[in-house]
C-alpha cells in the first residue's frame, strides 16, 4: 500500500521550474511512491516534484525520528543515527571535504548541519570559525549541548548573515529539501567570499535515466522536492557566476528500500529475500555507473572566482553531460 503522507491542502501546483522559472511542462515523467509526479525542466534539466508539499508540510518531516535509524519503509528519515553515534561516525562526508578543501584559518558554514557532528570532526582541520544552521530544533539543541558548537535553528534566508561572510559553505543532502532553490542559491552565494568554495552533495537526477522506476529516490526520501543533474550544475555555474572545480558521483541508483531496518544482511535475506536479491543484482549490473557520472548521488565543488569567467556554449555543456556517453545502456 502506498503511504499517505500528504494531505490535499498541503500540496501546491507548480507553474514553473523552481530553479530557472521556465514554465512547467504539462507531462509528468514518473510518479514517486507517495503518488506525487516528477517533471523535468527542459532548460536547466532539474527534476522537480509537482504538485509539491508546501514549506510548512516539509518542516514537519524533520522531527527527532528523522535523524535516527528507522525502518526503510518509512517515507522520511536519515540512514545514520545522529543522536547515538559518535561524531567520528556521524560526521559523514568529512574525508571528501578535508581532502579537497583547505579549511585552515577559514570561516565555514554548514547548511543543514543536523546535530553538528560533521562540523565537530572538521575542527581537526583548524578552521578559524565554524557555524551550522538547521531547521530542526531537536537536532540543533542536542548538538549544541553535545559538541559546544555555534549551531542555530534557522533557515538560510532568516539567518541574517553578512555579505561575503564565509570562505566555505557546505551543503550535504540539503538542496533537494529546499522549497525555493532559486532564492536559496542566491543567498548562499551572497554569503560566500570571493575565492570561496561551495561543497555540495545531492541526489543525482541523471541516474534516474538508467534506473527508471527502480530509482532509489522514487521510493525513499519523499521529503525531497527536486533533484539536480550535471546539466543543472552547469546551469547554476553559468547563471550565478561560479566555476565548477570538481564534479563526481557515487552509489548504485536502483537500491530498493527494505520494509524494516536490519543491521544484519543475514536477517535481510531471511525476512526480505526478494529485495536483497534484487539489490545484489542492481549493484552488479550498475557497478560501473558511478564512474560514468550516473551514480545515485553526485558531489560538486563550486568556487566563486575573483575574475570574470567565460563559459562554454550551451552545446558544449550538453555534450559534457554523462548521459552523452554512448557506452551507457
Amino acid at each position: 500500500m502506498e503511504p499517505k503522507i500528504w494531505n490535499p491542502g498541503e500540496l501546491a501546483q507548480r507553474d514553473a521550474c523552481p530553479l530557472c522559472k521556465t514554465p512547467a511542462p504539462s507531462q509528468t515523467l514518473v510518479s514517486r511512491r507517495d503518488s506525487l509526479g516528477v517533471k523535468r525542466c527542459a532548460v536547466c534539466q532539474v527534476l522537480f516534484v509537482d504538485p509539491v508539499p508546501v514549506a510548512e508540510a516539509l518542516r514537519r518531516c524533520y522531527d527527532a525520528g528523522y535523524f535516527q535509524e528507522s525502518t526503510s519503509s518509512q517515507p522520511f528519515g536519515s540512514s545514520r543515527d545522529y543522536f547515538s553515534a559518535d561524531a567520528s561516525v556521524a560526521g559523514h562526508g568529512y574525508s571528501d571535504i578535508a581532502s579537497r578543501l583547505s579549511l585552515r584559518n577559514k570561516s565555514v558554514l554548514e547548511i543543514g548541519c543536523a546535530t553538528g557532528a560533521l562540523l565537530y570532526r572538521l575542527q581537526a582541520e583548524r578552521p578559524a570559525r565554524l557555524v551550522g544552521i538547521d531547521i530542526s530544533d531537536v537536532a540543533v539543541s542536542f548538538g549544541k549541548k553535545r559538541y559546544g558548537l555555534d549551531l542555530r535553528c534557522t533557515t538560510l534566508g532568516d539567518a541574517g548573515f553578512s555579505e561575503s561572510e564565509f570562505d566555505v559553505i557546505l551543503m550535504l543532502d540539503v538542496v533537494e529539501h529546499v522549497f525555493d532553490p532559486e532564492r536559496f542559491f542566491a543567498e548562499a552565494i551572497r554569503c560566500l567570499k570571493v575565492g570561496g568554495a561551495v561543497f555540495l552533495r545531492t541526489p543525482n537526477a541523471n541516474s534516474y535515466d538508467v534506473a527508471g522506476v527502480s530509482w532509489t529516490y522514487l521510493h525513499s526520501g519523499l521529503e525531497h522536492v527536486q533533484y539536480l543533474s550535471y546539466e543543472t550544475i552547469n546551469w547554476l555555474a553559468k547563471n550565478y557566476g561560479l566555476a565548477v572545480d570538481e564534479l563526481w558521483s557515487e552509489g548504485c541508483p536502483a537500491i530498493l528500500p527494505y520494509r524494516r531496518f536490519h543491521r544484519s544482511r543475514l536477517l535481510r535475506l531471511l525476512w526480505e529475500p526478494r529485495t536483497i536479491i534484487a539489490n545484489a543484482y542492481y549493484r552488479w549490473k550498475q557497478r560501473t555507473l558511478a564512474a560514468k557520472g550516473l551514480g545515485a548521488d553526485f558531489f560538486a565543488v563550486l568556487r566563486k572566482p575573483n575574475c570574470t569567467l567565460t563559459f562554454p556554449s550551451d552545446e558544449s555543456v550538453e555534450s559534457s553531460s554523462p548521459m552523452s556517453d554512448p557506452s551507457i545502456s
